[in-house]
């Protein structure tokens, strides 16, 4: 009897198994956040800055979460081609006040970034079976933007004073829309449907408008982390410096 029902749920699990869905995922781009800016690195100047950079695209995924990670790395690289030595922080408060008084300035970064759906066709193909469950082949179709904003503020750290801010918008890094098509399987009795196929680029689209996102994002701050305004920023830092008593 054992024998007998091992044998039952080997052939269920084989027929599972050969009448699974098929959905054809496209992997055509993959994630490429790299940036070489095409300003010269200057000389060490032997000062510090203290970057507070809380910037983050929206999202746990493993996309998110190397966006997020390279973005970090690439500005904090972009202030050491200025010659500045970074002291990074995670909060305003965790900022000693020698830390403060020794750096040239400060930058703060704030703000979000995410992926917005504008669904213009869905399906949710759920056919009805009796009572014994439902069969489908859910679809979706639209345009994928990027949304949200980016604000940073240049400041003179003692007393706070802001010295330079700027805004970027998401509409500012990539005016493309992403057209997408994604199926999926949704009924309960899904694992019968393998006469029904379907596809999804969702994923090739996805990292392709991150990608663009990642690549503009640092030029524009590329272009803010410049010789020219950073020394300015300097030099007002000290002038509020020696007309305020600590």
């Amino acid at each position: 009897m054992k024998k007998f029902i091992f044998i039952e749920s080997l052939f269920l699990s084989v027929i599972f198994i050969a009448c699974a869905p098929k959905i054809e995922v496209s992997h055509n781009t993959p994630i490429n956040f790299a940036y070489k800016s095409p300003t010269k690195t200057e000389p060490q100047l032997h000062k510090s800055v203290i970057l507070l950079n809380k910037v983050r695209f929206k999202g746990d995924g493993k996309e998110s979460q190397e966006f997020n990670a390279k973005l970090k790395e690439n500005i904090k690289r972009l202030l050491e081609n200025q010659g500045y030595s970074v002291i990074e922080v995670s909060k305003q408060e965790s900022i000693s006040y020698e830390q403060k008084q020794k750096s040239a300035f400060e930058l703060i970064l704030n703000g979000e970034l995410d992926i917005a759906k504008n669904i213009s066709y869905e399906d949710s193909g759920g056919a009805r079976l009796s009572f014994i469950g439902s069969l489908g082949l859910r679809t979706e179709e639209g345009k994928m933007s990027l949304v949200g904003s980016i604000e940073g503020t240049f400041l003179e750290p003692l007393s706070n004073t802001t010295l330079q801010a700027f805004e970027i918008k998401a509409d500012n890094l990539d005016k493309e829309s992403y057209a997408y098509k994604h199926q999926a399987f949704n009924g309960t009795l899904s694992w019968m449907s393998s006469f029904m196929k379907g596809k999804s680029n969702l994923n090739d689209k996805t990292h392709a408008l991150m990608n663009s996102a990642f690549s503009e994002l640092m030029q524009q701050l590329d272009n803010k982390i410049q010789k020219q305004p950073l020394e300015t920023y300097e030099k007002n830092s000290v002038s509020i410096r020696s007309k305020t008593h600590y």
